[in-house]
């Protein structure tokens, strides 16, 4: 995993200093900062430029903004709050709002147009804010669901990359390899591969450091060399880049390892103009 591309384009460090990441998500991140100091001074510095901006940014509300507010909030008084009445002037067929209670009386239809206070205007607004919050909220969300995607493969390539160190360190580590470098020929020049060879139980595995990337009719081969005869150790998968393979356990007492370029399945004799790496144990 390139953790320099992974900190500059894949902005999920940014979702993570302004809180938009869910908890499995954060604590993925966390995980991340934990085994990559890079990743850790990043989150430091978005944290950072993140108070920077809102210092920078911040607004002291106008005096007059207050006036305004209680202004828009009147409170009738205990006359003036009785609920007015409707009559209905049935000869010129319009409704008249009554100031005085004592305009109702028993005999007056009661007959009115729609009148639409003060909440239900706001409540009209609150629905279509809430419409607009809601997509917004679905908006988001789809993205969150990309970004929560694109993450988990970023961890799953993050574990696959941390067990390939761990399994190559621990074949260093074992005091019962022995290892063997195999250097480029002419054929490959810049060509190495490692070779693992376990001394108690004869199991062997190597890694490529560098070869060219074959055809794909083609497959490098693993060979030892006892007494003076080439021996097949099996076909490496053109798939090796960065891999610990293990090969075919070792026979007798080889003194060389060495690698050629066969057809794919290998071959029973090294096409040795082909030879592209060789070592002496």
């Amino acid at each position: 995993m390139n953790i320099q591309e992974f900190i500059e384009t894949s902005g999920v460090l940014e979702e993570y200093v302004t809180g938009t990441l869910n908890e499995q998500e954060r604590q993925g991140v966390e995980c991340m900062a934990r085994t990559y100091p890079e990743i850790e001074t990043e989150l430091q510095k978005l944290q950072i430029s993140l108070e920077k901006y809102a210092f920078l940014h911040q607004r002291t509300p106008p005096a007059s903004a207050k006036s305004a507010l209680f202004a828009q909030m009147t409170f009738a008084d205990k006359d003036e709050a009785e609920t007015p009445s409707l009559y209905v002037n049935t000869q010129e067929e319009e409704v008249v709002l009554a100031t005085k209670p004592e305009a109702f009386t028993s005999e007056t239809p009661v007959r009115g147009r729609g009148i639409s206070p003060i909440w239900g205007i706001a409540s009209i607004a609150a629905s279509v804010l809430l419409l607009v919050a809601g997509g917004w909220l679905y908006t988001q969300n789809d993205s969150l669901r990309e970004t929560n995607a694109t993450l988990v493969n970023q961890m799953e390539a993050v574990e696959n990359n941390n067990l390939k160190n761990a399994n190559l360190l621990a074949a260093y580590a074992n005091p019962e390899n022995k290892i063997v470098t195999l250097k480029g020929l002419d054929k490959a020049k810049d060509g190495s591969v490692t070779i693992f060879w376990n001394q108690q139980n004869n199991q062997v595995a190597l890694r490529v450091n560098n070869l060219p990337q074959p055809a794909s009719n083609e497959q490098y081969q693993l060979w030892t060399i006892v007494d003076g005869t080439p021996v097949d150790m099996g076909v490496i998968d053109n798939d090796f880049q960065e891999k610990l393979l293990a090969m075919k356990a070792v026979t007798g007492s080889p003194v060389a390892f060495a690698i050629t370029l066969e057809k794919t399945g290998g071959s029973p004799t090294p096409t040795l103009e082909e030879m592209y790496v060789m070592g002496e144990v």
